[in-house]
This record gives C-alpha cells, structure tokens and sequence, in this order.
C-alpha cells in the first residue's frame, strides 16, 4: 500500500506539471539579443523557423536560434531526456512553431498570428508565447525526469 500511495502522489505531481505547463517557473537560461533588438517591438518575437545550434551532423542543441533578434544558449542536455515518442520536448517545439505553407492546400500555417496576433505586430503575442515557453518547457522537462525517474 505504501508503495501505490508514492506512485499516487508522484502521478498527481507529474499531472499539476503537466495540465499547467503554461505556468511552469522558466529554467534561467542564457538569453543573447541582437544589437537592434527592442523588447517594446512585437516583430523582434516573431518566429519564421527556429534552428539548433551547430551544423549538420554536430547540431548543438543546448542553443536555439529563436530568430535574427534572439538566441537562447544553456540549454541543459538533460531537457532532451524528456521524450514525447522519438523527440524530445523541445525537438518538438522547435520542428513545429515555425511558419510553413501547406503545398496542397496553399494554407499558411503561422504561429505567430496565434492568441490574436498578426505578422504585421499589431496585436502580436504569438511570437512572445513561444519565446517564454522554450524556458518553462525546460524546467518541465527536467522535473518531469526528477519524478519519473525515482528509486
């Protein structure tokens, strides 16, 4: 019994984390912004297609390259070791926050038009979501491991 109320409370804590991804505190990241960056301008968040850091075959993914304004470096290996099927969290939100045109039915995908922004900024808030969620998605990413992986 002592055993299934630990793996209880742990499922509850794994499940608070996850339902309320979006207030995860952000892991302290090292943030590098571009000589013209202007955190008053919603255009310098805006997000065409994030990269790792590296080149092909040595991809250093402790760093992204948000876009030209924003990189963000100190990414701890250990934030990959959280998986969602073959990715990892992060692999995830990088492969899929990017602006894309479907070829079939020519509709443009843009994630920073998403909570009521537009491409033109007014309004923005697309962009600065996916920004502040690389931070929290790494500190969940390494309290999920701290959970699941208990002795």
């Amino acid at each position: 019994m002592e055993e299934f109320q630990r793996i209880s409370k742990l499922g509850k804590e794994l499940a608070e984390l996850h339902l309320n991804y979006e207030n995860c505190p952000p892991l302290d990241l090292e943030i590098e912004r571009s000589a013209d960056f202007d955190e008053r301008n919603p255009e310098c968040f805006l997000v065409e297609k994030m990269r790792w850091g590296g080149k092909r075959p040595n991809l250093d993914k402790t760093v992204i390259h948000f876009n030209r304004y924003l990189t963000i470096r100190g990414i701890p290996m250990e934030c990959h070791n959280y998986r969602l099927g073959a990715r990892s969290a992060l692999e995830w939100i990088v492969d899929r926050y990017k602006v894309k045109t479907d070829k079939r039915s020519q509709i443009r995908k843009n994630p920073n038009k998403w909570n009521g922004g537009s491409d033109a900024g007014d309004g923005l808030t697309g962009g600065q979501y996916i920004f502040d969620l690389i931070p929290k998605i790494c500190n969940l990413s390494l309290k999920t491991r701290e959970i699941t992986n208990y002795e």
